[in-house]
């Protein structure tokens, strides 16, 4: 079983996770987008579009059953037992086997919906493809199940060097996977091989490096109550998030059709590149930082939140900046004309990146036992979007609904500032210090301009 014995100081730990974390995933967005510049020129976007609904789907379905069995292994004292982490393993198969019937299930329903005319024409999820691609997509979530636990436990340590190389390795062959198929076979099959391969190459890389000996099958059922004890806010929170983040998608793909909900996409993920890194720090460096410190007091965990909100906010006001003016420039240099309205697209959703400043606050709600309180600015944002969205949308059409998703972002910036203030963590100073970054930000976008037109 892995080691997860801490050998090094606090700090030195977090400061080894940060570099593997955002190295690791800055490295992994590089490829996807050197890997998605390659594919837009081999394939139209109207298949681009149809594969985040196919992904969109798989993966929300997949959220009513997570329990969080990663951040379970985080918090607990019992993650250095081999038998919870069999548990855990085994808890995670079956997990994994149940979404997949989950997901058979709700193809045939989509299938019917489709044959009996229920869903709108010209919209994404009238395309027929829909509910062939989802069975076989969500295939992915069974082979990850079967992945050993010792990466879970080399998270709790803020030790990623492995696991980041091992993620930048099941990346690069699928990339590798994805564009030999998309030469010789210009489908969207191209892009479901891809998804599967990564699935695969990382399941089989976790075995072949696996830290300790391998997990066993026990299905413990004291442990399987505990998870769901545990899991049961996480899976809310998660869940909700899930179509806070996504709903944007989900709501246009039955709006409009899958050109322009391809285009929306293309933009998605360029600023999904950044919101993954954010996300990865979050999850793997941050998360357990406060885990960490809230241990050693209050004190403590108060100065570990105002480092990280005051790196967040520098992160994430100056990529807003330069995007906000740049964008347009940027998405005609790298893409074909058949792109150029994802530039104007990107440039108003940058915004976004403001309103994930928060994340931080809400991971400390978690590590304080009160995973109540990011529940509830997570549906506050949730219901924003989902009420905010159709209504603009049917009044101002696809520009209006794009201003529509920014504001949803920011709904629940009044809940985290309450919470704050009522864990005497909530400074307006410090609130306010890092906004100047915006507008650096602002200038160096305006340079870039300057570069791409002369």
């Amino acid at each position: 079983m892995y080691n997860n014995t801490p050998t090094k100081s606090f700090k030195h730990r977090i400061i080894q996770a940060s570099i593997w974390a955002f190295g690791g995933h800055f490295f992994s967005q590089l490829i996807r987008l050197g890997s998605n510049l390659v594919m837009t020129r081999l394939l139209a976007p109207e298949m681009f579009g149809l594969m985040s609904i196919a992904i969109l789907i798989s993966v929300g379905i997949a959220l009513f059953t997570d329990i969080g069995l990663g951040p379970n292994v985080i918090q607990s004292k019992k993650s250095s037992d081999p038998e919870f982490m069999d548990a855990i393993w085994t808890i995670q198969i079956l997990k994994g086997l149940f979404i997949w019937g989950l997901m058979i299930f709700f193809s045939l329903v989509i299938y019917v919906l489709i044959h009996s005319n229920w869903v709108p024409i010209n919209t994404v999820y009238a395309n027929p493809l829909v509910p062939i691609l989802v069975p076989i997509i969500s295939l992915s979530v069974v082979i990850s199940g079967l992945e050993p636990t010792w990466t879970m436990l080399a998270t709790k340590e803020m030790n990623q060097s492995l696991v980041t190389k091992i993620e930048i390795g099941s990346q690069i062959i699928s990339v590798f996977v994805m564009i030999i198929w998309a030469y010789f076979n210009r489908s969207i099959w191209a892009l479901v091989a891809g998804a599967l391969s990564a699935s695969l190459a990382k399941c089989l890389l976790t075995y072949q490096f696996n830290q300790g000996r391998l997990n066993r099958w026990n299905l413990d059922y004291v442990v399987v109550k505990e998870v769901f004890v545990f899991g049961k806010w996480i899976l809310v929170t998660t869940l909700v998030g899930f179509y806070a983040i996504n709903g944007d998608r989900i709501l246009l793909g039955g709006l409009v059709n899958e050109h322009k909900l391809g285009l929306y996409s293309i933009a998605c993920m360029i600023l999904g590149a950044i919101w993954a890194v954010y996300s990865k720090l979050l999850a793997n460096v941050v998360y357990p930082a406060f885990c960490e410190a809230n241990h050693q007091g209050d004190e403590k965990l108060k100065q570990t939140y105002f480092k990280f909100q005051y790196l967040a906010d520098c992160g994430l006001y100056l990529p807003a900046g330069i995007l906000f003016v740049a964008a347009g420039g940027m998405i005609d240099f790298l893409y074909d004309s058949r792109y150029h309205e994802t530039g104007q697209i990107l440039q108003v959703i940058s915004i976004t990146l403001i309103s994930l400043r928060y994340f931080v606050a809400e991971q400390v709600f978690v590590a304080l036992g009160k995973p109540y309180m990011s529940t509830y600015c997570v549906i506050a944002r949730t219901a924003g979007l989902f009420i905010l969205v159709p209504i603009v949308f049917h009044q101002y059409g696809f520009n209006g609904a794009l201003w529509a998703i920014v504001a949803a972002n920011f709904v629940s910036f009044p809940l985290v500032l309450f919470y704050k203030k009522r864990l005497n963590m909530l400074s307006f100073y410090k609130e306010l210090i890092t906004v100047p970054v915006f507008f650096v930000g602002l200038a160096i976008g305006g340079l870039i301009l300057k570069v791409l037109g002369s």
